[in-house]
């Protein structure tokens, strides 16, 4: 598994050189590049930031190169992995909020072309803020992993099983010191992407905004998303902790397994359809 990683530290590296070597010839698209909404802002913000973010994701490459070297355990590297990552990506895109607005006097802007009038409508990018009913969703998982694990921790053998093959049978486990200092911080961490995203969202509108994609739409799937992510790591460390110390599971396997795939077709979907409402905007701005 460390070969594993050292060949997605090289793909990052190299992703990341190609980028911020290219940037200054890249033009602005919504396919290749740091393609946070600011970016689109001008085409100086959108080679800066291309480029920094290319320096910065090679450097997470090296960085997870050479720690796959030198480090054996999975869940670490992934820990260290996915927190640069995020990171990175939520750091450059509130500096490119800051400097965007501040270069259009604090304005985020969409423009409109009308194939009739041929002239520029501009308004304001106003944030998504989530229903209450999405914001409870998001909030509560964390709360109650905390809760149970303060409860769950005390009751836990030695071993801890972390993972569970097709037929619901343990096929892999951890020392309980561990399981609480690596796997249960990223299980519960995970729960909190939700949030996060709703403090990028309020912060900077535009980070999931790009040029005729239907933002609200957007926004609302990548909510969404967080809340399934949540809910799934909550349930996944309610089961292991259940497994643990009753040892049989709280949910059958595939019945887990057949819920997770229905959300996971539910959402790709939606990201089909909000796909095909893009083209058709897309095709509309080219007249």
């Amino acid at each position: 598994m460390i070969n594993v990683f050292f060949i997605i530290g090289l793909i990052i590296t190299v992703s990341g050189a190609i980028i911020a070597v290219i940037a200054e010839y890249l033009p602005i698209n919504p396919f290749i590049g740091f393609r946070i909404g600011y970016t689109y802002s001008s085409k100086k913000i959108w080679i800066k930031y291309n480029r920094y973010a290319g320096i910065s994701f090679a450097i997470i490459g090296l960085v997870i190169m050479a720690l796959s070297l030198i480090i054996e355990s999975i869940t670490f590297l992934t820990i260290i992995l996915l927190t640069t990552i995020l990171t990175t990506t939520i750091t450059l895109a509130l500096l490119v909020a800051h400097e965007s607005e501040k270069e259009l006097g604090k304005q985020a802007y969409e423009i409109e072309k009308k194939k009739e009038q041929r002239e520029e409508k501009i308004m304001r990018i106003n944030p998504v803020i989530p229903s209450p009913p999405r914001l409870i969703l998001m909030i509560l998982p964390p709360i109650l992993s905390i809760i149970l694990s303060l409860y769950c921790i005390p009751l836990l053998p030695q071993k801890v099983p972390v993972h569970f093959d097709i037929n619901g049978y343990p096929d892999r486990w951890e020392p309980l010191s561990t399981f609480t200092t690596t796997t249960l911080p990223v299980l519960i961490a995970l729960q909190f992407i939700g949030l996060i995203i709703v403090l990028v969202e309020l912060k900077a509108p535009l980070t999931f905004y790009k040029p005729g994609l239907p933002k609200k739409k957007v926004v609302e799937l990548i909510y969404d998303i967080g809340i399934i992510v949540a809910w799934a790591m909550f349930i996944a460390l309610t089961n292991t902790y259940y497994y643990a110390t009753k040892n049989s599971h709280i949910i059958p396997t595939q019945v887990y397994t057949a819920i997770m795939l229905f959300l996971i077709a539910f959402i790709i979907i939606r990201v089909i359809k909000i796909w095909q409402e893009w083209r058709k905007a897309l095709i509309k701005l080219s007249y």
